[in-house]
């Protein structure tokens, strides 16, 4: 009985956790771009380098290696909730890799809003940029 409890208590958690994620289709990002490059130099820059190229320090040696998110052709199909719930939730929860962690233990819901928006400009074509 105990454990039938347990497993009925579980799987309420994981459905109320799934209902509180933004919908996919209407999700858009609302992140400060500035704010964000801070954070981004922090903890991102090491994998996906200074211009999101996935060229960063740790990020060459990694394989596969990171999401090259200055790549426009690449960027333009990748939604806005793709690129939130990669930073919040890790890369495994949008099918790509298991080495993208979830940031939202050391990330505020409003720091990742922030690194989202920044990541967006990272694509963005040269004269958007200056």
């Amino acid at each position: 009985m105990l454990l039938r409890l347990i497993i009925l208590f579980a799987s309420c958690q994981t459905l109320t956790g799934w209902a509180d994620e933004p919908d996919p289709a209407s999700f858009r990002i609302d992140g400060n771009a500035g704010s964000g490059q801070l954070i981004y130099r922090t903890y991102c820059l090491t994998c996906h380098g200074e211009t999101g190229a996935g060229d960063g320090p740790s990020g060459k040696r990694l394989r596969p290696r990171p999401y090259d998110l200055s790549n426009v052709t690449n960027m333009a199909g990748v939604t806005d909730w793709t690129i939130y719930m990669a930073i919040k939730e890790g890369g495994q929860r949008v099918g790509k890799s298991v080495l993208m962690t979830s940031w939202k233990g050391l990330l505020s819901e409003q720091d990742i809003q922030d690194v989202a928006a920044y990541v967006r400009t990272l694509a963005a074509p040269e004269a958007e940029r200056e």
